[in-house]
């Protein structure tokens, strides 16, 4: 009995194995299982993201990919796992591409330990937002040469609130009413019309 006991357990963990690797190879979402010296086990889609084969991961460490700026940032949440601070890390960094373009990631990482408590592995998810920063980035971009152009006019410009306030006014529009900038966002567009103007 003990030995058909034991047979079943190591079915169960062999299909556990098989599932999970099932998973992790399939996912559509970048995975690796890394050791804590820094070699990775990746899967398809982790290589596609970062434009390597499997065989060429095998001889790289998370350090090698990741963008010089955020090594530290990295290594500060890995401490804080492995000190049991916290169970689970969840952040943003930068990997550098095959090609060498940069690649921006969404990156949750937890710690396995054995029956000991001894640290073994982390086991990462890694999702892509390279085109999301680039949007961000374009609207960052698009914001300054708005305050820029709204700023520099020599024509006064002014945006007022629904409730008739005024929100932001610049250097021409102040220059021509003879108000403070700080007095003008206290007042409305009434406060500075003639009454005879006013319906």
């Amino acid at each position: 009995q003990d030995i058909t006991e034991r047979k079943q357990a190591e079915a169960a963990l062999r299909e556990s194995e098989d599932k999970f690797k099932y998973l992790f190879d399939n996912s559509t979402v970048g995975k690796s299982i890394t050791l804590l010296s820094g070699e990775m086990t990746v899967n398809k889609a982790l290589c596609d993201m970062f434009g390597y084969t499997e065989t060429e991961f095998k001889d790289k460490k998370w350090q090698e990919i990741t963008h010089p700026q955020d090594i530290e940032l990295t290594q500060r949440e890995i401490e804080k796992l492995l000190s049991g601070e916290q169970n689970s890390a969840r952040f943003v960094k930068r990997y550098i591409h095959k090609n060498g373009s940069v690649v921006w990631v969404d990156l949750s990482s937890a710690l396995r330990r054995d029956a000991d408590g001894k640290p073994l592995y982390l086991m990462t998810s890694v999702i892509d937002i390279t085109e999301r920063k680039r949007v961000e980035e374009s609207l960052r971009e698009s914001e300054v040469k708005f305050r820029q152009t709204f700023e520099s006019s020599p024509v006064g410009i002014v945006m007022v609130g629904l409730d008739k306030y005024f929100l932001h006014c610049n250097n021409a529009f102040v220059n021509y009413l003879g108000f403070p900038a700080e007095e003008l966002v206290e007042k409305t567009i009434a406060d500075i019309t003639l009454p005879e103007d006013r319906n």
